[in-house]
């Protein structure tokens, strides 16, 4: 085991436990089970795409599944099922459309397609538009981002790339608590 990987470990605990009061957070503001398995894997996953340029597979999975599970359970307590549809139908469509991005160009990784998918999905269940306020808010975000390492590193380069982590929990916040 190298040294790192204790310091890793700690701060992606201090992340989950974050991620769950985050995720209380939006259950109290929005009513959807679903916002805790999703709250709790993009705050995990922004601070592994922070620290490491890293979105681990694994993370992305289990908060997917367990967040279309607890959408399932979110339609039975709401009664709601053409939500369920509406959520997924976006879901899908944001995942082309970043997908899309990521064969035409060098500026999105994979891994952001992945968050972006995973991210899109309570947003979409709550109103369509909260996907486009969540896209929205990320991109300044990012750009705020990119504007700081250009100006620490003191280069101003088009090179200059960011973990997409960080301002993708920022915009889904935005997204789900204005729905």
């Amino acid at each position: 085991m190298t040294a790192t990987a204790p310091t890793q470990t700690f701060r992606l605990h201090w992340a989950g436990i974050t991620g769950l009061g985050v995720g209380a957070v939006c259950v109290w503001r929005t009513g959807l089970l679903a916002a805790i398995p999703s709250a709790l894997g993009l705050t995990m996953l922004a601070a592994s795409d922070y620290r490491t340029r890293r979105v681990p597979r694994e993370v992305i999975a289990r908060a997917a599944i367990a967040t279309v599970v607890l959408g399932v359970v979110d339609v039975a307590t709401h009664a709601d099922g053409q939500r369920l549809v509406y959520a997924v139908i976006i879901t899908v469509l944001v995942a082309l459309a970043a997908g899309l991005l990521w064969a035409a160009t060098c500026g999105i990784a994979f891994g952001d397609v992945k968050l972006l998918t995973l991210a899109a999905f309570v947003p979409a269940w709550l109103r369509g538009s909260a996907v486009l306020t969540m896209v929205l808010v990320t991109l300044i975000a990012a750009v705020g981002m990119v504007i700081v390492a250009r100006v620490r590193s003191g280069e101003l380069t088009m090179k200059t790339s960011i973990a997409f982590g960080p301002p993708l929990l920022v915009g889904w916040l935005v997204g789900v608590l204005t729905a």
